[in-house]
């Protein structure tokens, strides 16, 4: 990484990006969200993998109705997983950008940002997909729910395909390039514009999947208290 820097720059000591005014790189004992990082993140795993298991055993002991959707779900937290894995091992860069020195960003760190963006962008993708396809199931769809159905997979398609694509002309070494070259690291920040993009896209189609259901609900035939409970269920979502 060293070597990519103008004469004279000791990457121990330059600051990844300047501080704001005022501020004073700190890389001896700098704030860190390394334990929230590690706490956060096994918590949530574990909380994942109950609800999954339990949505497992429902449907391939109780109710022995395992479809499509289940199986999508399960490569989702695959890729869950892998994400979870990969944050974890960096935890020591969650810090600010101008108490993280330019060294900090070796060849190991850099490799880990490009498999991190693949596997967040695919878990979102199979997990979207896999309530689509349990909507599809549940609610025996006329033509036109299937076709909205077909409108949220391709918007999860897009938005992950887009990101996959992105990530790797981004953050992929080009030729005479290694994942050392600080001009690797420049590029591929720049992907941030995009995450922000693809958060409010992906915002939009929670909104858009946790509405499509409630309209099927208020067709069935069952009184209006258990048509409020059911909706509740659904608008749970919102959490």
């Amino acid at each position: 990484m060293a070597s990519s820097l103008s004469p004279g720059i000791n990457s121990a000591i330059t600051p990844s990006i300047a501080p704001p005014s005022g501020v004073e790189p700190n890389f001896a004992d700098p704030v860190t969200l390394a334990d929230a990082t590690v706490a956060v993140s096994i918590t949530m795993l574990v909380l994942a993998v109950v609800l999954l298991s339990l949505r497992l055993y429902s449907t391939l002991r109780i109710t022995r109705s395992a479809s499509y959707d289940d199986g999508v779900s399960v490569l989702a937290m695959m890729f869950s997983i892998a994400y979870i894995g990969l944050i974890i091992s960096i935890k020591d860069n969650a810090r600010h950008g101008w108490d993280l020195p330019i060294s900090g960003y070796t060849a190991s760190y850099s490799k880990v940002i490009l498999p991190e963006i693949i596997f967040i962008a695919l878990g979102f993708l199979f997990s979207k997909v896999s309530i689509l396809l349990l909507l599809f199931r549940l609610f025996s769809p006329t033509q036109k729910f299937r076709y909205l159905i077909y409108v949220g997979i391709t918007w999860a398609t897009l938005i992950s395909l887009t990101s996959l694509i992105t990530a790797g002309a981004l953050c992929a070494p080009r030729s005479g390039e290694s994942f050392s070259s600080l001009t690797v690291a420049e590029r591929c920040s720049r992907q941030k514009t995009w995450a922000v993009v693809q958060g409010a896209l992906n915002m939009s189609l929670d909104f858009y999947i946790l509405y499509l259901p409630i309209p099927m609900v208020w067709k069935l035939q069952m009184e209006q208290k258990r048509k409020i409970g059911v909706t509740a269920i659904f608008m749970t979502g919102f959490m």
